[in-house]
């Protein structure tokens, strides 16, 4: 992993080039509501629903502060030219790589809990997979593991798309660790579900996504 010093120019050239593919590539006209209550210094951790393979470039248009997201390990496999090119990319601008073949989690986890504890911004769709289906899956608990470990403030974020040309990205109430850190990880996830379901006004699918769950029976404590 590139030293995260090495990634700001990188991320903001990446944001530019970002919000000009959104613009006039994917014509998207966008709605950043409620970015203020992210924390301006000090670890913050964003959790958001995940709709679209653009959500987490949305989250980061919306955001001054630099996101490190984790992200898919497929994004970050060299085996072809577009793979070399992407996994690139990946690196340059500071995202986490996460294996989700079960029991390969925890190194990623380490990796954000490093970056919080260095007052950095870290963000997650905490359903673990995108939602196929348009419903919010239960929020997987290895965020709670992180979020305890690093006393980082939570922000709850939702994604809602009107149709292919409007999308809106809603930042909820901070959630404080004086607030969480009494709360069990089961009661944690809920709450963040609750939270971004009260943003996003997705139905609920009332359960874990399978690859999510897969994710969570490897995580120490998370079960």
């Amino acid at each position: 992993m590139l030293p995260y010093w090495t990634t700001v120019v990188p991320y903001r050239l990446g944001r530019l080039v970002s919000r000009i593919f959104v613009n006039k590539r994917l014509k998207l006209s966008t709605r950043f509501i409620g970015v203020e209550k992210v924390p301006r210094q000090g670890p913050v951790m964003l959790v958001a629903n995940h709709l679209k393979a653009v959500d987490s470039v949305l989250i980061g248009l919306a955001c001054r502060r630099q996101i490190s997201f984790l992200a898919k390990s497929e994004y970050f496999r060299e085996n072809s030219l577009k793979g070399v090119l992407v996994s690139g990319i990946f690196r340059l601008i500071g995202q986490i790589s996460v294996d989700r073949s079960g029991g390969k989690a925890v190194p990623a986890l380490e990796q954000a809990v490093n970056r919080l504890g260095k007052g950095k911004v870290v963000g997650i769709h905490v359903e673990g997979t995108r939602s196929l289906d348009g419903r919010l899956y239960d929020a997987q608990r290895g965020f709670a593991l992180i979020a305890k470990k690093s006393k980082a403030t939570v922000v709850p974020v939702a994604e809602v798309y009107h149709g292919d040309e409007v999308a809106e990205v809603l930042f909820g109430d901070p959630i404080p660790y004086s607030e969480y850190r009494v709360w069990s990880t089961k009661h944690f996830a809920s709450e963040v579900t609750k939270r971004i379901q009260h943003l996003s006004k997705q139905d609920l699918a009332g359960r874990v996504a399978d690859i999510a769950s897969k994710v969570r029976g490897a995580l120490p404590g998370a079960k």
